[in-house]
């Protein structure tokens, strides 16, 4: 940390002193933290005898050689990157991350009390990149021996230069959540949680935390049309039975499994000719997303098993107490997925014990609301 003379951006041409010392002081800081020695002797670099162009190299050039009396190497992996205190517009902060011949990365931070600060453990302190991107998946250019396991999650950020009334500032802006399927010994897999349509090639990414689950309310409306014979009502005649659904559930699925759990009912008007009948349908199912689009389209197969109440109207179906009208039911239909929002529609089979008529094929169509964040 640093407290200079003006409000002028720390890139001012007038301030290029102040840039190099907070450069050299976040760097000494990264070193005597990663490799756990004091290098008090480099603080005797003079700053002001080289060019702000050349001084970046110069000064890691320097480092690099004087470490070689404590048997340690280190070589810088990022750009320094400066901001700006929200409070005080004349401290500024700077932070640099590199790796040290432990193979450790550090990451070091000035606090808002000039303290540097570093996240602790190994796994939480490795600076990684994306290397390259496929299909939902992103490699990584660390792996076992850097910290990172199976299962870990990692945010992508970017650094952007934002201008600002006094200046620019330097902002970390997340890209992405990634979550990590695959660890050899020098490289990782993950899989995108979140932001895959966004640029994510060299973007560096850390340690962070996100809901690995998506699910929420959904309402379901199906429109099916049956032939119904009338004879065992004393009506001689074969009418059409117009069946109208509304389906009610609350979905949950989790990255970690693939699978999801649907539980809800079905609320069904029948009509046929004059007459009238309602029935409820409880069921509990079962579904899978599979990737048809990455975070926006999915093919989505469901099975559901459930128990119906009929006869809650006028009667249209002989069904007696002895009947058990058990439902099964099959579904296949896509899945489009935007923001919080997501749309399907599809095909289904209803398989209706001791109700005959009610089983068939028929379109879907819904709309659900995803509660996690």
């Amino acid at each position: 940390m640093r407290i200079i003379d003006n409000r002028k951006d720390i890139y001012h041409d007038k301030n290029e002193l102040h840039r190099k010392i907070l450069m050299k002081e976040a760097l000494l800081e990264a070193v005597e933290k990663g490799a756990d020695i004091s290098v008090k002797n480099l603080t005797s670099y003079n700053v002001e005898s080289v060019s702000i162009d050349n001084y970046e190299q110069h000064f890691d050039n320097f480092v690099s050689k004087s470490l070689q009396e404590y048997h340690v190497t280190w070589k810088r992996t990022s750009q320094f990157t400066f901001s700006r205190d929200n409070k005080k517009k004349k401290k500024w902060y700077c932070r640099v991350m590199g790796e040290v011949s432990n193979e450790d990365f550090v990451a070091t931070d000035f606090d808002k009390n000039g303290n540097s600060t570093i996240n602790g453990a190994i796994e939480n302190t490795t600076a990684y990149y994306i290397t390259r991107k496929s299909f939902g998946k992103v490699h990584i250019n660390a792996g076992f021996k850097d910290g990172l396991r199976k299962g870990n999650k990692l945010i992508a950020y970017k650094y952007l230069k934002k201008k600002s009334l006094v200046g620019y500032n330097t902002i970390k802006k997340p890209k992405a959540n990634i979550y990590i399927t695959e660890v050899g010994d020098d490289y990782a897999l993950g899989e995108v949680v979140k932001g895959y349509y966004r640029q994510l090639k060299r973007n560096e990414v850390e340690f962070g935390i996100f809901n690995l689950n998506k699910g929420g309310l959904k309402y379901e409306l199906f429109i099916q049309e049956e032939k119904l014979n009338l004879t065992d009502l004393g009506i001689s005649k074969t009418v059409s039975l117009d069946i109208t659904g509304h389906a009610f559930s609350f979905t949950h699925w989790s990255y970690l499994s693939k699978w999801g759990v649907e539980v809800g009912g079905d609320f069904l008007s029948l009509k046929a000719s004059e007459l009238s009948d309602i029935a409820i349908n409880l069921k509990i199912g079962a579904y899978r997303n599979i990737t048809l689009l990455p975070e926006l389209l999915f093919l989505q197969p469901k099975i559901h098993l459930g128990y119906m109440f009929v006869n809650l109207g006028e009667e249209l179906f002989d069904v007696t107490e002895e009947d058990i009208p058990l439902t099964f039911e099959a579904k296949l239909g896509t899945l489009l997925t935007l923001f919080s929002v997501d749309f399907s529609a599809g095909m289904s089979y209803r398989y209706v014990n001791a109700v005959g008529d009610l089983s068939d094929f028929y379109p879907y169509f819904g709309i659900g609301y995803n509660l996690y964040r």
